[in-house]
């Protein structure tokens, strides 16, 4: 991400803090992005760029801050956005912790936490000898060598693991379920392969009414 100007930096940061005491904030701050080629998604990096001090708070707090934040951006409608940022500012409190001051900072962490590279100043230099890699073909790989699955399963897997990267960009995104017509297909190995390749997951388990944790049905949501 290359940031905007310190001006437009600071406006940005201010106008985020002011959310933090109304709602009311979020046009205005989700205009200002868009017009400064950024979306919600971006701010963990923001912070991480702008040298936001690291955060000391452990690793299940700041994912679920970050993923409460995502949810501001994404909610369709005002009352989803509302509950975001209500849950979020609860989530805080509970751990007597504030928006302005302890928030950017735990974000900016986490984003630390799931691109270690961009804390070593050395893998800049290894850029030029991994820029012709292909992100799909590594998922393929890496799917295909985890998972017994047909060409065509695999594909989709991949492609819909990658569009967890750029989800924003759209107005829809696509729903993956993973099904098997009885137990010990690998539903829970594949599960877990998700889990670790797609962007930012956190995954819940839920199975149909009537059904135990062991039936042959594995509905696995996994966020970003």
């Amino acid at each position: 991400m290359t940031l905007p100007p310190d001006e437009v930096c600071q406006r940005l940061t201010e106008l985020h803090g002011l959310l933090g005491q109304s709602n009311d904030h979020l046009d205005p701050l989700l205009k200002m992005l868009a017009e400064n080629g950024l979306s919600w998604s971006d701010w963990p990096e923001f912070f991480f760029l702008r040298g936001v001090s690291s955060s000391a708070q452990p690793k299940k707090f700041r994912r679920r801050a970050r993923a409460l934040h995502e949810l501001i951006g994404r909610g369709s409608a005002p009352i989803d956005q509302r509950n975001a940022r209500n849950g979020l500012i609860k989530h805080l409190a509970e751990h007597s912790l504030d928006w302005i001051k302890d928030l950017p900072a735990a974000l900016a962490e986490e984003w630390r936490d799931t691109n270690p590279e961009a804390a070593n100043p050395t893998s800049a230099s290894m850029s030029a000898t991994v820029e012709d890699v292909s992100a799909f073909e590594v998922m393929m790989r890496v799917i295909s060598d985890r998972v017994v699955l047909t060409a065509i399963e695999c594909l989709v897997a991949a492609l819909w693991t990658l569009s967890t990267y750029v989800y924003d960009r759209f107005p829809y995104a696509p729903q993956f379920g993973i099904v098997a017509p009885a137990s010990a297909r690998g539903k829970t190995t594949f599960r877990k392969v998700l889990e670790a390749t797609v962007h930012s997951a956190w995954v819940t388990h839920r199975t149909r009414r009537g059904e135990s944790p062991s039936d042959d049905r594995l509905d696995v949501s996994l966020g970003h």
